[in-house]
């Protein structure tokens, strides 16, 4: 199953704004808890969530938008992959301002982590290729459960039977596909 790169996205969007606006409200909290620490009992309260906020916002916020800024960049490469048909690695690597094998290095983690599914690279890395193994490995598995109806040669019975191959159950012939090597 494929999965979408765009709920990524939007977690980390939502992580980084909802950070970014507590660090900008945590400041002047910092400033109204601490003149009045004396005159109101949650003032402690509200001091230590409004440091906490600042801390979070000031340490956390950039690196949540530095991998939103990754996963977007990430996004942008499997729309030219999938929809702008861009298979080649020097191509993609360049259209992005990278180097080859670190392309090449990006385009294998999509493709494991299953962001991509329907390529491959090809055997020296320097193409993405569709991934027609799985088509074929589907179709093998039909023509081998499939249910087959074959008249024998020999009797003239109709056999009805599953996979490639079974005997007449008359007269003990072979019928069905010879088997591929």
């Amino acid at each position: 199953m494929k999965k979408d790169i765009k709920k990524t996205i939007n977690k980390l969007l939502t992580a980084s704004i909802v950070l970014s606006v507590l660090f900008v409200i945590g400041i002047p909290g910092i400033i109204i808890s601490a003149e009045n620490l004396e005159s109101s009992k949650f003032a402690a309260f509200t001091l230590a969530l409004s440091i906490a906020s600042v801390a979070a916002g000031f340490y956390v916020a950039p690196i949540l938008w530095i991998q939103f800024g990754e996963y977007k960049k990430k996004q942008n490469i499997i729309i030219s992959v999938e929809a702008d048909a861009i298979r080649d690695i020097s191509a993609l690597a360049s259209l992005y301002g990278m180097k080859a094998g670190t392309m090449k290095n990006l385009i294998l983690t999509l493709i494991q982590k299953r962001y991509i599914t329907d390529y491959l690279l090809n055997e020296d890395g320097t193409k993405i290729v569709p991934n027609n193994l799985k088509q074929e490995i589907i179709e093998e598995k039909l023509r081998k459960n499939l249910k087959r109806v074959h008249r024998c040669a020999f009797c003239g019975a109709n056999v009805v039977y599953e996979g490639l191959q079974t005997t007449c159950p008359y007269c003990g012939n072979l019928l069905g596909e010879t088997p591929k090597d």
